[in-house]
């Protein structure tokens, strides 16, 4: 017989809380609940799990009946699954007591985790509170697995793989951009501009602001996906769709983030992070046929993110935990 997990997060922006809920739930003789605590920041086209609390008169507010009901699915798990960088603490949710004889696991994302964005992670006295109130300690980008966190990579679980590549005469190179400008937007322009100039033919597509089935559309028409070149060093859910659909995904990879994720091996291509790295990856790949290394990414994709995947791999975690 399976475990009831309940996985709670009081953001869910991206929807890997959800996913990672399916993922298990479907492959494993594990359920998996997900619960979001807060209202969302922004409209969303994909599908979500009605938030806990209220946002009314720009204040947060929460009713006696549903905090009832979340303490009495605490209260039937067999394991408590928090997700997000907050330290999971008795009182994560307000009205709600989590046992503290009940397993429970974090899985931190980075927004207020990594280090040098946030005073989370410092000082080095801040994970100890970490190790003390949780069993098992995940990470969803591999740049988090500081050794004194103890924890394991286990990245996102994502269902939509669909090979879309196709080889053109002239390439098109796709990039989206970050609210925050952070993914090396500027940085990429600057070496198009170069490669252009040296007369090489490719097209490229900025996509900025758009509604999510319309930016995967865009996506889809990549012969060459630019996601980032910024301090993590790794992917995150952008990067992971491209490479779904077959499309060659460059971006900057770090050292640390391989090592202390236990990396081998990745599909993504190292573009480093300058603009004379990044123009250098660009030329060798606008000359190359890239048909091969599409067939190589798509199955890297996967044997990496697939929900099968995914989900067995937190399934064995639940199994002996």
């Amino acid at each position: 017989m399976g475990k009831f997990v309940l996985l709670i997060s009081r953001f869910d922006f991206a929807g890997s809380g959800n996913k990672m809920a399916e993922a298990v739930s479907l492959n494993t003789k594990h359920y998996v609940l997900p619960i979001i605590t807060n209202p969302y920041l922004f409209p969303t086209n994909l599908r979500r799990v009605p938030s806990l609390y209220k946002m009314i008169n720009n204040k947060l507010k929460t009713f006696s009946g549903d905090a009832d009901r979340v303490q009495e699915l605490v209260n039937k798990a067999d394991i408590i699954h928090f997700k997000g960088d907050s330290l999971p603490t008795e009182n994560f949710i307000n009205g709600v007591i989590i046992p503290k004889d009940k397993p429970t696991i974090i899985t931190v994302s980075g927004t207020f985790f990594r280090r040098g964005n946030s005073s989370v992670a410092h000082p080095l006295a801040k994970i100890s509170e970490y190790l003390n109130v949780t069993d098992f300690r995940s990470t969803i980008t591999p740049d988090l697995n500081y050794p004194e966190f103890d924890s394991h990579y286990i990245p996102h679980a994502f269902n939509e793989m669909e090979y879309k590549w196709k080889n053109r005469k002239v390439p098109l190179i796709v990039h989206a951009t970050a609210i925050n400008n952070k993914k090396g937007t500027k940085e990429f322009k600057e070496a198009c501009k170069i490669l252009k100039e040296e007369g090489i033919r490719f097209n490229v597509d900025i996509i900025e602001g758009e509604p999510y089935n319309e930016t995967m559309r865009r996506k889809s028409e990549a012969t060459i996906f630019f996601d980032q070149i910024s301090e993590l060093g790794w992917f995150g859910l952008s990067g992971i769709e491209s490479i779904s659909m077959g499309i060659p995904t460059i971006g900057y990879i770090s050292g640390t983030s391989l090592k202390q994720g236990n990396i081998k091996q990745t599909s993504f291509i190292d573009c480093g992070k300058t603009i004379e790295s990044l123009t250098e990856t660009l030329r060798g790949l606008l000359k190359k046929d890239l048909t091969e290394k599409s067939k190589e990414v798509f199955e890297y994709a996967k044997n990496n993110y697939s929900y099968e995947v995914v989900g067995k791999t937190w399934g064995k975690v639940y199994e002996n935990l």
